[in-house]
């Protein structure tokens, strides 16, 4: 099980996480002395929003398109709303979602690993009030990393818990492992709900009444006779 950990550890915790808008909370939260900003670009047909009104909600429309370093966010429209000092409080992108980012790691060999990571969905939002960030229909997510090692994952609703840390998929889950030298083929589970604790790797993949979580894979095993 190991090998679900270091595939799916990165998956979660960047393409729902760091893409679903962490990039923009970080330019507009108020700088403390150890925070960076981020160099965060929204391009779209049009902005509009209204000064006066407290928050203020801003939108951009017609092919938005969010860029950050290493990460980008498209969708049909997007907006924000923006709570003076305490920058933007919650964010959204609606209709045709699609989301990439990049990360380079080590491994606990010291080897360094670029991990390209795509995901879409219907909706995406972001609510720093309630630490809660949501991708909802038909989520797609996809982690390749430079070692061979690729996850697909599937499902109708995922979203991130900041309180506790905690990475949810629900409705129709599936995830697709390859991870060459350690699977004779892709590993599949398929289940009704996933649970991962982003801080110590504890997962659970729950199933329904009427329909058990099922794993299928082929591990390499040794020769007969040796």
């Amino acid at each position: 099980m190991n090998t679900v950990r270091k595939l799916f550890k990165p998956a979660a915790k960047l393409a729902i996480f760091s893409l679903c808008f962490a990039a923009i909370t970080a330019v507009h939260a108020q700088k403390q002395s150890a925070q960076q900003y981020l160099d965060v670009v929204i391009r779209a047909d049009a902005f509009r929003g209204n000064a006066k009104r407290k928050p203020m909600v801003m939108e951009a429309l017609g092919n938005p398109k969010l860029s950050a370093p290493d990460s980008q966010v498209t969708a049909d429209r997007m907006s924000f709303v923006v709570a003076g000092e305490k920058g933007i409080t919650s964010a959204k992108a609606e209709g045709n979602v699609s989301m990439r980012t990049r990360l380079r790691s080590k491994t606990a060999s010291g080897e360094t690993t670029d991990t390209v990571i795509t995901g879409t969905a219907n909706l995406l939002s972001m609510d720093r009030t309630a630490g809660i960030t949501q991708l909802l229909g038909n989520v797609k997510i996809r982690s390749e990393s430079s070692d061979g090692r690729v996850l697909t994952a599937s499902a109708q609703k995922a979203t991130i818990y900041r309180s506790r840390n905690e990475a949810v998929l629900e409705g129709g889950v599936t995830f697709t492992l390859t991870a060459p030298g350690s699977l004779e083929g892709p590993a599949t589970f398929t289940g009704e709900t996933f649970v991962y604790n982003l801080s110590t790797g504890e997962w659970s993949l729950r199933g329904t009444p009427q329909s058990q979580p099922n794993l299928h894979f082929k591990a390499k095993g040794s020769k007969s006779g040796e």
